[in-house]
């Protein structure tokens, strides 16, 4: 999976996973292993009970007793623990989820993670025990999507821009029972009050960053009900190069009063005074996706001169002002709650919380307390009070065996000697296999990404006359994220077909081809049919859309069986977005102006009715204004695509042109006044600002011919 701010704009190298079977009425289910540690130190982290030697009884996923007489039963699992320390599992309460990434948070302890919005449909398949229990992976809280308002931070955000857009969303979150909302700075302040007065008619909290335009203690008597980041102490407009103490006190005092939890993500600002470039961290990057490793690195590429000894000085300065404030919040005795912000650039799944929960230490908090929090504290921040971070009957079974004692120093929570999840212990041993086989699945997909791509031409009705071909290929960060082959056909009862075919790298954890076909039906310069297919093995998702009886109808399949059929549209769309350059290729037919509308196909193939604004530059370059972010395009004088370049927030995908051909004809032309506009534009720069190194047509696309 790659990054956040792309994930919107690759939605499909995640592919909907379809339902296991349901298992048959009549098989019994099978009986509950029953499994006994044996002769551990049992720190249970329950309050007022001190670490004794005692054996835990586990029966499927909970654990039934402590202590007490050992039973004898046959079919007992006993694991002898003598000399080992016993503790819950861990938990992390601010990541965004990848599970690709599972193995990594086991093999560190980490039992619970906590997502604080992406594609809400692929979390919600993931957080189901089935998938759980299938790799296996930690436990999964989600809020689904994350709150942001326009323009948002990351592709993956739900946009609202106002209340009503609140009340309308927030009930298709609410269905699919999110564990809680998460919410961004620039979501606006009538969006945020109702999404909070929502949330809790439905019992859920609201956690995020303090709002852009509320001091703390506002956003606190407003309702929020835990906050993101220790910049949420910061008054407005003031920086931590320059605040001093008595200027955070306040919110200090008030995250006190209204025992409202913090998740300071302290590790985050740390980490950015460190080189990574030698040393451990550079060699983890193998357990990562090369989109990861090209962002991180990337990342790192541009903070460098911020490592330079006067730069690093002031960072330096920073971090040591958040530590102090940390100790603070400790000592007002708020409410901390630990998490790593993975996958953040060197925040590591699982390593980024045991690095969190050591600076904590340094910081000044005791060992024995940063282990609390780690465990009891933040499972009774979110709700989880004998559910979750204590060792007692009825509790889920998750747990860390050490070798030492973490009281002394919480560092000897990092590489358990075993790790139970839901009752399934997972040796050492075991945990190490399965980070190698990631490491080996990364290496399998970094040599695929090498190879070159052949892509058949994509599908064309039989008497159909193509008039413009080409080849493009999506990369971001340096690293090929698609390549596509597309046609523009004119059809023999009319009308003009754009279709496409983009073949995606193999995904991640996943062998197997995945390929996305899109055919777009235009007749008079209005949008008729639409017919979308992806595929890759086990799976074929569908959609199809048209304009019938004044409305435009959309049906959605997985496997052949009809998932859904929303009501009809009332708006025509200009075209639909998928993840093809189809989208550009109809986009440029169109006059520009303030109102396009176009249909966003998001994971699973559910719609949605956006507006775009376009405009051309003084280059002659399209310049879109999207609902979530910005990109620009450029046709040549034949039509075909010679570059998109895609931003979202700080993230931008480019595509550029491998190829193209009208076939010794005209291709599809522009209109005559955005020929014109061109004509009388400048010379065009090879890329847009900001681009320069983005190769296209002009500066060595190849051109080859059709078929």
């Amino acid at each position: 999976m790659l990054p956040t701010f792309l994930a919107g704009a690759l939605l499909f190298l995640q592919t909907p996973v379809p339902a296991p079977a349901e298992t048959p009425a009549e098989k019994p289910a099978p009986k509950a292993p029953r499994v006994l540690l044996g002769g551990a130190t049992v720190h249970t982290m329950v309050t007022g009970e001190a670490p004794r030697v005692a054996d835990v009884l586990i029966e499927g996923e909970r654990i039934v007793s402590v202590g007490g007489p050992r039973p004898q039963d046959a079919d007992l699992v006993v694991i002898d623990l003598s000399g080992k320390h016993l503790v819950p599992g861990l938990i992390d309460a601010h990541v965004n989820f990848d599970p690709e990434h599972d193995a990594l948070y086991l093999a560190a302890g980490v039992t619970l993670v906590r997502d604080v919005g992406g594609d809400h449909g692929r979390l919600t398949e993931e957080r189901a025990p089935v998938r759980r229990d299938a790799l296996p992976g930690p436990s999964l809280l989600t809020a689904g999507a994350v709150l942001d308002g326009d323009p948002p931070s990351s592709a993956m955000a739900v946009v609202l821009r106002n209340a009503h857009a609140a009340e309308d969303y927030l009930p298709i979150l609410f269905e699919e029972n999110v564990d809680f909302l998460a919410t961004m700075p620039g979501l606006p302040e009538d969006a945020w009050r109702k999404a909070i007065e929502l949330a809790h008619a439905k019992k859920l909290t609201v956690f995020g960053p303090r709002p852009q335009a509320l001091a703390l203690a506002d956003a606190l008597a407003a309702g929020q009900d835990g906050f993101h980041g220790l910049d949420a102490l910061l008054p407005a407009g003031v920086f931590w190069e320059i605040v001093q103490a008595p200027a955070i006190d306040a919110g200090i005092s008030a995250l006190a009063q209204a025992r409202a939890p913090l998740v300071p993500l302290f590790a985050a600002s740390a980490l950015r005074l460190e080189d990574q470039a030698e040393g451990p961290a550079r060699g983890s990057l193998a357990l990562l996706a090369p989109g990861y490793e090209a962002w991180w690195l990337a990342e790192l590429t541009g903070r460098k001169p911020f490592l330079a000894p006067d730069k690093k000085k002031l960072g330096e300065r920073v971090v040591e002002k958040q530590a102090r404030a940390l100790k603070s919040l400790f000592d007002a005795g708020v409410r901390l709650v630990p998490g790593s912000g993975s996958p953040q650039p060197w925040l590591f799944p699982g390593q980024a919380l045991q690095r969190e929960l050591v600076l904590w230490q340094q910081a000044g908090i005791p060992a024995q307390a940063v282990l609390e929090l780690a465990t009891r504290g933040t499972a009774e921040a979110l709700g989880l009070a004998g559910q979750r971070g204590t060792l007692e009957p009825g509790a889920v079974a998750d747990a860390l065996v050490l070798d030492q004692d973490p009281r002394e120093d919480v560092a000897h929570l990092a590489d358990p000697a075993r790790v139970v999840v839901r009752g399934r212990v997972l040796a050492r041993e075991e945990l190490e296999a399965r980070l190698a086989a990631v490491a080996d699945v990364q290496k399998s997909v970094r040599a695929e990404l090498a190879k070159p791509v052949a892509v058949e031409p994509p599908p064309t009705p039989e008497g159909a006359v193509v008039i413009l071909e080409g080849t493009v290929e999506t990369e971001s960060f340096g690293s090929r994220v698609s390549s596509e082959r597309y046609r523009v056909a004119r059809l023999t009862g009319g009308g003009i077909l754009y279709s496409g075919r983009v073949v995606y790298p193999r995904a991640e954890t996943s062998a197997g081809k995945r390929e996305l076909t899109v055919e777009q039906i235009v007749r008079d310069g209005k949008l008729e049919d639409v017919h979308v297919v992806l595929e890759e093995p086990g799976s074929r998702l569908e959609h199809k859309g048209m304009w019938s009886a004044g409305g435009w109808r959309t049906q959605s399949a997985l496997n052949g069986k009809v998932v859904a059929t929303p009501k009809p549209l009332r708006e025509r769309p200009l075209c639909t977005e998928v993840g093809s350059v189809t989208t550009y290729l109809l986009l440029g037919q169109q006059p520009v102006g303030p109102d396009l509308h176009v249909l966003q196909l998001h994971a699973g193939f559910d719609g949605e009715l956006v507006t775009w604004r376009s405009e051309l530059d003084d280059h002659g370059d399209h310049q879109v204004r999207t609902h979530i972010g910005q990109l620009a395009f450029r046709l040549d004088e034949h039509g075909a695509i010679a570059f998109v370049l895609t931003r979202v927030g700080g993230g931008e995908v480019r595509t550029r042109a491998l190829s193209a051909t009208a076939f010794g004809g005209p291709g599809l032309p522009l209109s005559a006044d955005k020929r014109a506009h061109a004509a009388s534009a400048p010379i065009a720069p090879a890329v847009p600002a900001g681009a320069s190194d983005l190769p296209t047509k002009e500066s060595g696309a190849k051109e080859s011919g059709g078929g």
